[in-house]
């Protein structure tokens, strides 16, 4: 009796060292890999756009976004467009932005231990030609559909992809303009995805003067992330994770 009690001892001894030993190596594993974020931010949108000729326009535009769980997001975006014919339109954006995330910034701190880059105070320079179709719906008293198309070349990690922004423009009573759209990216060399981005954008700009709109705006979006080149070749292994955010804010437009 006694050498089968010494017998039990032993083998439950090892099961829980097996069981410490399972639960200690899912929490090393567990701190490998990015979790899915809920998060939500506000942001000031400050738009101004400059008219020269019938058909060329310049335009500025500064982004501040407050972030609650990435890293907060500031920009500026110069642009010039051109009147290719009465419904569409070319043009040029370059773009400075602050606080933007990628793959690679999941980074390695030590054994097990990976953390997202802080990018706030980190610059990124874009270069982004467009072109854009717009046309007035005669079936519908002060509605147009708009489609956008970018090709943005961000030349601080010459990642490149394609954005598209599509929608409806409502022209609604007591100077209200009111604006429907979904966006859209599709990377063309640094994800395994073929979306990493899509949401929903809806704005609501009462025109407080003739050059003057100024209203609320609410976003709700869906981001992806992938494992960078170094991780899969440190762990021999891959992951995605998601953010979906919920954005308010005010955006201000001028027209000169």
């Amino acid at each position: 009796m006694r050498t089968i009690k010494i017998r039990f001892k032993e083998i439950m001894t090892k099961e829980l060292l097996l069981i410490f030993i399972t639960l200690s190596s899912f929490g090393a594993n567990a701190a490998l890999f990015p979790k899915d974020q809920n998060s939500t931010n506000s942001s000031l949108s400050l738009n101004a756009f400059i008219k020269h000729t019938e058909d060329w326009t310049t335009s500025l535009q500064i982004r501040l976004q407050d972030n609650e769980d990435l890293s907060d997001q500031k920009s500026i975006q110069l642009g010039v467009r051109y009147n290719l014919a009465p419904q569409w339109k070319t043009g040029l954006f370059i773009r400075k932005d602050y606080g933007l995330r990628h793959n690679e910034d999941w980074v390695w701190k030590s054994r097990g231990n990976y953390s997202w880059l802080d990018t706030k105070k980190r610059d990124e320079d874009s270069i982004i030609p467009f072109i854009q179709y717009k046309v007035r719906l005669s079936s519908f008293k002060g509605m147009a559909y708009k489609l956008r198309i970018h090709y943005r070349h961000n030349t601080f990690n010459q990642q490149e992809d394609i954005f598209f922004r599509t929608g409806f423009i409502n022209i609604l009573p007591a100077n209200f303009i009111m604006i429907n759209q979904i966006n859209m990216t599709m990377p063309t060399n640094y994800s395994q995805r073929f979306i990493t981005y899509y949401g929903y954008y809806f704005s609501l700009a009462w025109s407080m003067k003739p050059n003057i709109t100024i209203g609320p705006e609410f976003s709700f979006n869906h981001q992806f992330w992938n494992e960078s080149v170094a991780f899969r070749m440190r762990e021999n292994d891959v992951f995605e994770v998601k953010n979906q955010n919920l954005r308010s804010g005010i955006v201000l437009n001028s027209y000169f």
